[in-house]
């Protein structure tokens, strides 16, 4: 039975974390006016940078650092997971990552000042392309809202398990975040980590192609992530378009 004096409520409601927090009404997830905001990884250009970036990629394709970056993880030191979607109650929600960014198996890129607000709503994707020294590792992203006090908390994170690499050779690599939505102030930045553990959420990775139950030992793992401007390994950020 219909009550003429209930409220009608939106199909879908969502509470916008970060700057300006609060509830949110939609006719469907993802908002039906997101746009995928492609930024690609790279190299900061002038030394008082963050030396690696994520740099909006100009439609001209013009943006073409030939470098890469790398890192080396540990199954015996693997890297942590710092807050995100547990069920510990100690180690869960939106966490400070600043000590986790100085760990030498993570990398760490970081946008440019963002010009005006900006909502990320949906779901980020990344795509590596990546050179392994083994058959098999995890790739994990987590993207951070770093805020201009050098404060940086995560606000969402995914991971994908390969067995199946070929040492040596170019493998390409996608990462699906799980969903956000987050709303930026003018001044804040879009972080984003890449390593290869987030322990203890989810088990090590031992860096080898057999299953977990059937390893006995475990590898050091060299990641080389191409970047390539345009060519190379990038992000899709859904950006909601800002209400006029």
């Amino acid at each position: 039975m219909n009550d003429p004096c209930a409220k009608k409520l939106a199909p879908v409601e969502v509470f916008e974390m970060g700057h300006d927090m609060g509830w949110r009404q939609f006719d469907t997830w993802p908002p039906p006016n997101v746009t995928n905001q492609r930024y690609v990884l790279a190299v900061g250009k002038e030394a008082n940078e963050n030396p690696l970036m994520m740099e909006v990629a100009p439609a001209d394709g013009e943006l073409t650092f030939e470098t890469d970056a790398e890192y080396v993880y540990d199954p015996a030191d693997p890297t942590p997971q710092i807050g995100g979607s547990t069920f510990n109650p100690t180690n869960c929600g939106r966490m400070a990552q600043n000590k986790v960014e100085k760990r030498g198996d993570v990398l760490v890129f970081t946008s440019r000042p963002l010009k005006e607000p900006t909502t990320i709503a949906g779901q980020i994707k990344v795509v590596l392309h990546v050179v392994s020294n083994v058959e098999g590792t995890d790739y994990v992203a987590r993207a951070c809202h770093l805020t201009p006090d050098g404060t940086s908390e995560n606000i969402a994170d995914g991971i994908t398990r390969r067995f199946d690499l070929k040492p040596g050779l170019r493998s390409t690599i996608e990462i699906v975040l799980s969903p956000v939505m987050n709303r930026f102030a003018a001044g804040d930045r879009i972080r984003l980590h890449i390593c290869s553990a987030a322990f203890p959420k989810h088990g090590r990775h031992l860096n080898t192609s057999d299953s977990f139950h059937l390893a006995v030992e475990h590898k050091l793992s060299k990641q080389r992530v191409i970047l390539q401007g345009n060519e190379g390994s990038h992000v899709l950020v859904p950006l909601l378009a800002q209400q006029k």
